[in-house]
C-alpha cells in the first residue's frame, strides 16, 4: 500500500509524530508503526509591499493591484491569501461561521 503524508508546520523548527497503519488496511492483521520527523525553516521569501489599498470600487467599475513575491530561495513556495495572519484568529473565524450557521439552520 503506497501512503503520501503532508508536511505543513505552523512554526519553525524540528517536528516529530509516530505514524500507525492500523492492521485492519493489510493481509497480514499487523499494525505498523513509522516515527515521521521533519524540519521548517524560513527562507528569503518576501512581498515587494507590506499593504495594498483596494479603491472604492462600483457595481460597473472594477480596480485591481499587484504584488510581487520575490522568492529568494530554491525551494518551491506555496502561497495562500487568508483574512486574518494567525492560525488563532483563523480558528476563531471558522468557529464563528460555524456558530453563525448553526443559528440560520434553526
Amino acid at each position: 500500500m503506497q501512503v503520501t503524508v503532508g508536511f505543513l508546520p505552523l512554526q519553525t523548527g524540528d517536528h516529530s509524530r509516530s505514524l500507525v497503519m492500523l492492521g485492519h488496511y493489510y493481509n497480514t492483521g499487523e499494525d505498523t508503526h513509522t516515527s515521521l520527523h521533519g524540519r521548517a525553516v524560513d527562507v528569503p521569501i518576501r512581498l515587494d509591499r507590506n499593504t495594498v489599498t483596494a479603491e472604492k470600487t462600483y457595481i460597473t467599475l472594477s480596480h485591481h493591484a499587484a504584488v510581487l513575491i520575490h522568492n529568494q530561495s530554491d525551494i518551491t513556495a506555496h502561497f495562500q491569501w487568508k483574512p486574518v495572519d494567525t492560525q488563532g484568529r483563523e480558528d476563531q473565524l471558522k468557529l464563528r461561521t460555524v456558530v453563525e450557521n448553526q443559528k440560520c439552520d434553526v
